[in-house]
């Protein structure tokens, strides 16, 4: 708490509460409290199991201005094969349902996506519809942390990527949702290229747009927020137009698979 008030002294103005699970944490509540006397935007992500029980969303919620709920899956079967708890994906759709509605924090979702999950991305965008989410988040698995050593094995083709991105982000375009991609090449997401978090390599977060605060790590930290690590340009990128803006292709996945997946938006002229 003594770093919260720290931390806004020196004008941060938003809070990310993550973990592990933060809403296990036994002062999480005092901790929420602390940060909403002290004036931050507080956001709490999270697997929703606590929030799928009434009464702690009822003493938490006057004190959470966001939640990002990390959803793997659109059925028990695939959630639970995730998160490795068979129970997870019911008590999510309950704490999705506690937080639904008008004078809730705002509702988000996140995933991290693989060739395991990706089949899920359309059905989580409908599973969602009805429940007043604000963002969609897609986070398209890294060789980093503990996604370094199975990269190859879990990373989705860029070619099936290609043909459901665009899709997921017609639906939540055509349904109000803000969808943001991080990890992609900008050519995968076609004309929803903008929809993408990847700016020349960094990952913007709301603390980088407000320029009040940046926190920078060492490169290879697993909780280092830039994107582009590991990843590179190839000549075929050279021909792109928005080349500039793009992050490229990660290192491994060109060493095995190469760069025919890659689509180069065409130059004016």
């Amino acid at each position: 708490m003594r770093q919260l008030a720290s931390e806004r002294r020196r004008g941060v103005r938003r809070v990310h509460f993550v973990g592990g699970e933060p809403t296990i944490h036994p002062q999480i509540l005092e901790i929420l409290k602390v940060s909403k006397r002290l004036g931050f935007e507080s956001v709490v992500v999270t697997n929703g199991v606590r929030f799928s029980s009434p009464d702690f969303c009822h003493k938490t919620f006057p004190f959470i201005d966001e939640i990002i709920f990390s959803l793997h899956g659109h059925d028990a079967e695939t959630h639970g094969h995730l998160t490795g708890n068979t129970h997870s994906f019911g008590l999510m759709v309950k704490a999705l349902e506690n937080a639904s509605g008008k004078g809730k924090p705002r509702l988000c979702v996140n995933t991290t996506v693989t060739n395991r999950n990706l089949h899920s991305l359309l059905p989580i965008t409908r599973l969602i519809r009805p429940l007043g989410v604000r963002k969609y988040h897609c986070l398209v698995i890294v060789p980093l942390g503990r996604g370094k050593a199975e990269f190859l094995d879990l990373s989705p083709r860029l070619n099936e990527c290609a043909a459901v991105f665009p899709q997921v982000a017609k639906e939540c375009w055509e349904m109000g949702v803000q969808f943001l991609v991080s990890g992609l090449p900008l050519c995968i997401l076609g004309p929803y290229y903008l929809c993408s978090l990847d700016n020349g390599g960094e990952y913007v977060n709301d603390r980088t747009r407000s320029g009040e605060v940046i926190f920078e790590k060492e490169p290879g930290d697993p909780n280092n927020f830039k994107i582009d690590l590991n990843r590179i340009k190839v000549p075929k990128c050279r021909e792109c137009a928005v080349e500039h803006l793009c992050s490229g292709i990660y290192g491994q996945y060109h060493a095995r698979y190469g760069d025919a997946e890659l689509n180069p938006f065409r130059r004016p002229g």
